[in-house]
């Protein structure tokens, strides 16, 4: 077996061991951290998350580095001896490992290969396509007062129809897409992982950015949307958030509006800016509600970016189901 493969599949172990170890004892945990605050903790995992794709994406030879410099930040983080035995371990494997250098990613050649072919849309897809968005944006002017009027049984069949139907439409309406994207992803599994990560990297400045002048705009650290979300149990949120959200919203604000927004610049601004406005309504005014947009249409964009990039829909899917993840990983250990 070669050597990177076993260092690779020692690693995983480990750092399954570590992550398992966070999460079962998260509550005995706040108590033996002592002054370190839950931030700390969450941001441990997410960089476990993060060292977790890079595994599954890349080999270790090339990517050791990153995997030292996270290992050390989790050990100055977590002050817990078997958290810090395993992180031990975990760098005394990469020792073996030789670091090896490989060619730039080249970016421009990884949006080719890809890149899912431009089809025509045909009569069918249009139909499909405005029956979804008249749905999906149409549920918002829908009076709460009809919905308080109806019995807790019927609200709840009311909201799990709703998703579902917006679900089944939007892979009805992109079946081609998706199918076509995920045979590129399958085909070129590694190349997706690093193309990835380096969106990420540039997503996450964007929404660091975004979120500083959001906070100092409202001076409040969470939107209302983001609230509803996490006053949700676990069994709706993840749900919702992991799978509902990165299928219905990729396909409505990415596959749609390209199909209707043929300049690639005012797609991207299009695109970001609806879905940045739609995760900050219910806000108390315009103001806190434009601010509250900015983190999301941060994230809008650099969707949509990808999307006009690829035309990979497939690709967006994932995207965005890997940022949920995370964030819902986080929002729930804090």
């Amino acid at each position: 077996m070669d050597k990177d493969i076993r260092i690779k599949k020692g690693l995983f172990v480990i750092m399954t061991a570590q992550l398992i170890f966070l999460i079962t004892i998260f509550c005995e945990i706040k108590k033996m951290l002592g002054d370190v605050n839950v931030d700390k903790l969450g941001f441990s995992i997410f960089i476990m998350v993060i060292l977790y794709f890079i595994l599954l994406c890349d080999k270790v030879k090339y990517t050791k580095k990153y995997f030292l410099t996270g290992n050390v930040i989790l050990f100055l983080l977590i002050p817990l001896v078997v958290f810090r035995i395993l992180t031990i371990i975990n760098i005394l494997l990469l020792i073996f490992v030789k670091q090896e250098k490989r060619e730039k990613l080249n970016f421009k050649e990884a949006v080719k290969q890809l890149s899912v072919e431009k089809k025509s849309t045909n009569i069918k897809q249009w139909i499909l396509m405005l029956i979804l968005l008249v749905i999906y944006f149409g549920q918002n002017f829908i009076k709460a007062e009809w919905l308080e009027t109806l019995s807790p049984i019927m609200l709840l069949i009311y909201a799990i129809g709703l998703h579902v139907v917006l679900m089944a439409l939007a892979i009805w309406t992109f079946f081609d897409e998706i199918k076509e994207g995920t045979k590129k992803i399958a085909k070129n599994f590694r190349l997706t992982g690093r193309y990835m990560l380096k969106l990420l990297v540039w997503m996450l400045i964007a929404l660091a950015i975004a979120t500083a002048v959001s906070t100092l705009i409202t001076r409040k650290s969470q939107s209302v949307n983001q609230q509803t979300i996490e006053s949700l149990p676990l069994y709706i949120t993840i749900p919702l958030a992991v799978i509902w959200a990165p299928f219905v919203e990729e396909t409505v604000f990415r596959g749609t509006f390209k199909k209707i927004i043929k300049h690639k610049l005012l797609f991207i601004i299009i695109s970001g800016s609806v879905f940045g406005i739609m995760h900050a309504l219910g806000e108390a005014t315009l103001v806190i509600a434009l601010a509250t947009a900015l983190p999301y249409a941060a994230l809008g964009m650099a969707f949509a970016y990808s999307y006009a990039r690829t035309n990979n829909l497939a690709i967006n899917i994932l995207f965005h189901l890997l940022y949920n993840s995370i964030a819902v990983l986080v929002s729930t250990l804090k």
